[in-house]
């Protein structure tokens, strides 16, 4: 489209910014698609900057962590990173509802959401929702804000592991367990379950629990250390010992910040944002519940030494038979000037 009056400009923004809006609301991811949006104006960089305004709200990227905490979680929190564009981003939000898992797990994902936060100078508000317990209290004391539901559950800051014991049932049937090993320390030796652990193993198992509690309490203390209402000698017994507690006591202890919900916190501290939820499962073809916007803007310097356009192009259509997939249909303008 060319064009060169303010009037005819805005009739035509409206007009992209409704074919992007359309697009968006489907919940299609364009860019994994394959299709771009891109504009042709002949009118200077003001009017992109008014379309770029349209269709780049200010966002807050929003991830929910559920379930065990294990590697696959980290690799989900990785991959949903990888989604998640800093331009106009103005917060990170970490809603956890797990009971714990793999503090090394919790360490990873930790290690991820720091280092987004240092590259881009984006702030992390962390939410406990129905628990946040072991590794996700873990990862909820990243937050440059933490927040819990009043009737959330927080805490347990401890370590175990276990290991069901089936030896006695072998005994008692009168079946010998034979296990053959390469050397008396491997660990699955240690850990089988159709075997008797000794002593030692016993002793062993216990230490490596106290050393990720200690570690555990360490970072619990470089986190929120200012900040727990409990004081320095009384923390190891009162909070320290594997406690949990409901949101309000919770925010009284001071392991959490504040109370609130996410939905609460986020549209009051970011009221003209748009909470992007990136965690939303893919259907098929790929396409995401939340709409990641595929727009290329660029500048294209035209032959004529008198003139540089901007180009944009933005058109969707988009149809549905019966009960197949949508499809799409692009088409395109091309300016006799280029």
């Amino acid at each position: 489209f060319f064009f060169n009056d303010t009037a005819t400009t805005e009739i035509y923004t409206e007009q992209i910014v409704g074919s992007v809006r359309c697009v968006q609301e489907t919940g299609i991811n364009a860019e994994y698609m394959g299709y771009q949006i891109t504009s042709l104006f002949c009118i200077g960089m003001d009017k992109l900057t008014l379309i770029q305004k349209k269709l780049f709200p200010p966002k807050v990227a929003l991830i929910k962590i559920k379930g065990a905490i294990n590697q696959d979680t980290t690799q989900r929190v990785r991959h949903y990173m990888q989604k998640i564009k800093p331009k106009n981003t103005k917060a990170l939000a970490i809603v956890l509802n797990s009971s714990g898992g793999f503090i090394n797990s919790s360490q990873n994902i930790i290690d991820i959401l720091s280092a987004y936060r240092q590259k881009h100078n984006i702030p992390i508000y962390t939410f406990a929702e129905d628990l946040a317990a072991s590794a996700a209290y873990h990862i909820l004391c990243i937050g440059d804000k933490v927040y819990a539901d009043p009737s959330s559950l927080v805490g347990n800051i401890g370590a175990l592991t276990q290991v069901v014991g089936l030896g006695e049932v072998l005994k008692s049937y009168d079946i010998e367990r034979r296990l053959y090993s390469s050397s008396e320390n491997e660990l699955w030796k240690k850990v089988d379950p159709l075997s008797m652990p000794s002593e030692a193993t016993k002793k062993e198992l216990f230490n490596v629990c106290e050393s990720l509690h200690k570690k555990f309490i360490d970072f619990v203390e470089i986190h929120r250390g200012d900040k727990l209402k409990v004081e320095k000698g009384q923390r190891n017994e009162k909070i320290y010992q594997g406690e949990v507690y409901v949101g309000t006591e919770a925010a009284q202890l001071g392991m959490v910040d504040k109370l609130g919900t996410y939905e609460e916190v986020l549209e009051e501290e970011f009221p003209d944002a748009k909470i992007i939820n990136y965690s939303k499962r893919s259907g098929k073809f790929g396409v995401t519940g939340d709409f990641q916007m595929a727009l290329n803007l660029s500048l294209i310097h035209i032959s004529e030494p008198t003139r540089q356009a901007e180009i944009s192009y933005a058109v969707f259509c988009l149809k549905k038979k019966n009960n197949s997939p949508l499809s799409f249909h692009s088409s395109s303008f091309l300016s006799n000037h280029l």
